[in-house]
């Protein structure tokens, strides 16, 4: 059992900032390992939750970049010039809160109550709850309680876990990894089950009861997609599979979770709620007399045929949709599988027997389950991707219809057989070490094109090489790094990669003002010197002419 002194935030800040100021992934491992040896079980699952990037199990505790500024400026004393030069010096809200803290002192310590990994938990799950007239002072009340009682060290670690930025390197599975070493389970195994509950922290709370086995997926916690593995030819799937399979349309719509119980709700890929965004399949769903969790593709339809996905972006991210855009371009929802009913697991079933059981479900309104067709020759998938492309869709999905599902994986139980868009060809500006059996490996690439003599970040792919040109690439990338900054090293731009893609979006998290959607290198252009890659200006031509099409 924990002592209540590793219990307390300072304990958790101080590993963090060890971890941070470590290179080594093995010590990083260490680092954690130690500290969730030392935590109650209450702890645990908080402190892990916090190194994924969530405040709470689900959602958010509804505070923002103002309300932290606004709460920091009062328990403070610094004049918001004050925090901006500090950011701007430091470039991140965490430590321009320690700087201006350690500058300007703090009342006595007599004054503060101890700040506990509990107590911080606690604060954030009371403001998740807050809603309606009162909620925005209430929270503030609560974060500024917080805040006055929280050193430099403990605040810098408390607004980056609000912000979802703790710039130590714990990402890309360490977390996962660390757990793995302190309970001495397999990490492969550990892995699984935090794809299975969508949930870290209720990972650790069944590693701590001895339970690991019984991970299963939970209503309103979303579980990882599976995903498929791109082949690029009919001949390429039918000697892929051995046997007939189940063959689907390729929808280029939303992939969409819908988890059914005494309400309905919907999740994206990157696993955020997306409810409010589509209110017609929310609907639709609730008569559905079953708890359910869903995987599917949500579709918009103009002139009788599917909308390519940049059409269908706009609905993303909306808090409320009228009936007016409803009206006007109304969504289906079309089920392919199902993971979860009344309380049972089915990921372990075969496909097909999971196929049987979802068609038995009574379906009402814009919800449909995708029709399914079988071929297992060249020909017979040549022919049903032909019918796809001329009904308006992207390809095909072609499944072992005995496969179980598994989340996060494309263990090449399902292939997808598509046209591309597109080639960029774009340097690379960033690798890092990538997960599972590419551990200690720098397989994920950050790529740029060219703009005005700047290269500009458009994103960022992991699959495509054989491991042998991972492993060259790993040492390429370590002759050639300029810096560090935690699992990410940033590289003299000299390696040419062309990268294929099924669309552009246009996006504020690169500096380019683009992203590349499912990006996914096709070679290493080493024919190709660093000023000969593609410029802004002919992503600008692609993005247009997509949305011309």
């Amino acid at each position: 059992m924990a002592s209540v002194g590793e219990d307390m935030f300072r304990a958790f800040a101080e590993t963090l900032e060890m971890v941070r100021s470590t290179g080594s992934r093995n010590s990083k491992v260490e680092l954690l390992a130690g500290l969730f040896r030392r935590l109650s079980p209450a702890s645990l699952q908080a402190v892990t939750r916090f190194l994924k990037g969530k405040e709470v199990p689900s959602g958010d505790i509804g505070v923002g970049w103002k309300g932290v500024v606004d709460a920091l400026t009062e328990i403070s004393g610094a004049s918001p010039k004050d925090l901006w030069a500090s950011y701007l010096k430091h470039g991140d809200l965490g430590s321009a809160a320690e700087d201006v803290v350690s500058r300007k002192g703090r009342a006595s310590t007599l004054l503060r109550q101890p700040l506990t990994i509990p107590r911080v938990e606690k604060a954030f799950l009371d403001m998740a709850k807050q809603a309606g007239a009162g909620s925005s002072s209430a929270r503030r009340r609560a974060l500024q309680g917080l805040f006055a009682d929280a050193d430099a060290l403990e605040l810098k670690y408390l607004i980056r876990i609000i912000t979802g930025d703790l710039r130590v390197g714990a990402t890309g599975g360490l977390t996962e990894e660390a757990l793995a070493k302190a309970f001495d389970v397999d990490p492969a195994t550990l892995r699984d089950a935090v794809l299975v509950t969508g949930d870290v922290g209720e990972v650790a709370k069944l590693l701590v009861e001895g339970r690991l086995a019984q991970a299963r997926p939970v209503l309103y916690r979303p579980v990882e997609f599976m995903l498929a593995e791109p082949k690029a030819s009919p001949e390429e799937v039918a000697k892929h599979f051995s046997k007939e399979a189940i063959v689907e349309m390729k929808y280029d719509g939303i992939r969409v979770q819908a988890h059914v119980g005494r309400e309905v709700r919907l999740y994206s890929r990157r696993m955020e709620e997306i409810t409010g965004s589509l209110p017609e399949v929310r609907d639709s769903l609730s008569s559905l007399g079953h708890e359910a969790i869903l995987d599917g593709e949500a579709l918009g339809f103009g002139g009788g045929r599917p909308l390519p996905f940049v059409k269908m972006q706009a609905r993303l991210h909306r808090k409320a949709i009228s009936e007016e855009v409803i009206e006007k371009l109304p969504f289906h929802y079309v089920v392919f599988d199902l993971l979860y009913l009344d309380g049972r697991s089915l990921l372990d079933m075969k496909l097909k027997d999971r196929r049987i059981m979802l068609e038995g479900l009574r379906l009402a309104g814009g919800v449909s389950v995708a029709p399914t067709f079988s071929a297992g020759s060249a020909e017979g998938f040549r022919k049903l991707f032909e019918k796809s492309r001329a009904e308006g869709f992207e390809g095909l999905v072609v499944k072992d219809p005995d496969s179980p599902y598994m989340p996060g994986r494309r263990g090449g139980h399902w292939v997808k057989l598509k046209e591309e868009l597109d080639t960029i060809d774009a340097v690379v500006v960033a690798a890092e070490w990538g997960n599972g059996k590419r551990a200690g490996l720098l397989s994920d690439y950050t790529f740029a094109v060219w703009d005005r003599g700047e290269l500009k970040v458009i994103g960022k792919a992991y699959s495509g090489l054989t491991d042998e040109e991972i492993r060259s690439m790993t040492e390429t990338m370590k002759k050639l790094a300029l810096r560090w900054e935690g699992n990410r090293c940033w590289v003299r731009p000299e390696v040419v990669m062309e990268v294929a893609f099924d669309s552009i979006q246009r996006s504020d998290r690169h500096s380019s003002g683009y992203a590349l959607r499912f990006p996914r290198i096709k070679a290493i252009r080493t024919d190709k010197a660093p000023g000969q890659a593609d410029t802004l200006e002919r992503v600008r031509l692609v993005y247009e002419g997509q949305k011309l099409k």
